[in-house]
């Protein structure tokens, strides 16, 4: 099989590449494209979109800690779809997980995402 260097995922620090930036072009066009369809759901596709892109390529999260993310997500949001689904009360929950997951991310001796240099007592010069 034939791999792309398209980016080094072992280069710590920020990372974008040509297909990160289509793929997040492809995501808003899908969003438009079923929004009349899904209504109010379709926000579900920006915002998971949003955070693996977060996640993957700004703090470069750990896998087990995505996992545990799309885990209160996915529960998130089957409880408010059965309850009162509303917008607010999903992020009033996502919202906290998301700056947990991040702050575990950048707490941890192995962090490599953004200003990890900064993080690990070099200076940005």
């Amino acid at each position: 099989m034939l791999k792309l260097p398209l980016t080094s995922s072992k280069k710590p620090g920020f990372r974008l590449s040509i297909v990160d930036v289509v793929f997040i072009l492809f995501s808003g066009v899908a969003t438009y494209i079923v929004y009349p369809y899904l209504l109010s759901f379709t926000w579900i596709i920006p915002l998971v979109v949003g955070h693996f892109f977060l996640f993957c390529n700004v703090f470069r999260v750990r896998r087990n800690l995505e996992l545990l993310w799309a885990a209160v997500f996915c529960g998130n949001i089957i409880v408010h779809f059965y309850t009162h689904f509303s917008w607010t009360t999903v992020l009033m929950v996502q919202i906290p997980a998301t700056v947990l997951v991040i702050t575990l991310q950048i707490i941890s001796p192995n962090y490599r995402g953004i200003f990890y240099k900064w993080k690990n007592g070099y200076t940005i010069k």
